[in-house]
């Protein structure tokens, strides 16, 4: 029985990438890699090094609102040289089987099924400016003022399921049509994730 997608989006996946286990990619995480400079969760470029990746596989390795109080305890720093050295051992004894560019590849993988946007028929525009308000601060903010969430709830849950929320509230207001699973043409990529994890 295939799962409707309106149920995948409550649930986040959590799966381990370079020894870390990452938890449901969220706003919150979101909101802190753009805040950190981590170049895979910039509008603006694409890519990133590998310091981008080890920032943001930190970030997303334990709850958004645990990261700073973890980062100013110095644990951080210790945890931090630890995992290095866990990685530099298995690279050293697994040469040819650590591959970083297919590490890159999981956790841009990892981001994209956390962040699923429901499939529209539809989206009416107001007016033809863009908005000078970035989409983090329109979704964080409709879902406490219209659904009454508390920010810690709107960071803190699924990605998939704050913007699930957020374009169900925005059909009701008649701004969008969202469309049923039999006109998705194609399958959610939440739904491959963990065979793509592997």
């Amino acid at each position: 029985m295939k799962i409707p997608s309106y149920i995948v989006s409550q649930f986040g996946f959590s799966y381990p990438v370079m020894g870390m286990r990452l938890q449901p990619y969220s706003l919150g995480h979101h909101i802190l890699m753009i805040r950190e400079g981590c170049a895979l969760a910039s509008d603006e470029t694409t890519g990133g090094n590998e310091q981008d990746l080890f920032l943001a596989i930190a970030i997303c390795s334990r709850p958004y609102n645990e990261f700073d109080e973890w980062m100013l305890s110095g644990a951080y720093y210790a945890d931090c040289k630890t995992w290095g050295k866990a990685i530099i051992k298995h690279m050293n004894r697994n040469p040819k089987s650590f591959n970083l560019l297919e590490k890159f590849n999981l956790f841009k993988v990892y981001m994209k099924a956390g962040s699923e946007i429901p499939p529209v028929w539809n989206e009416k525009k107001t007016n033809n400016k863009p908005s000078g308000t970035h989409w983090t601060e329109i979704v964080s903010m409709t879902l406490q003022k219209e659904l009454h969430k508390t920010e810690i709830e709107v960071l803190s849950m699924p990605m998939n399921k704050a913007l699930r929320y957020y374009f169900v509230h925005m059909e009701a207001l008649g701004q969008v049509t969202l469309k049923t699973d039999k006109e998705i043409s194609t399958p959610p990529v939440m739904s491959t994730l963990v065979i793509d994890a592997k």
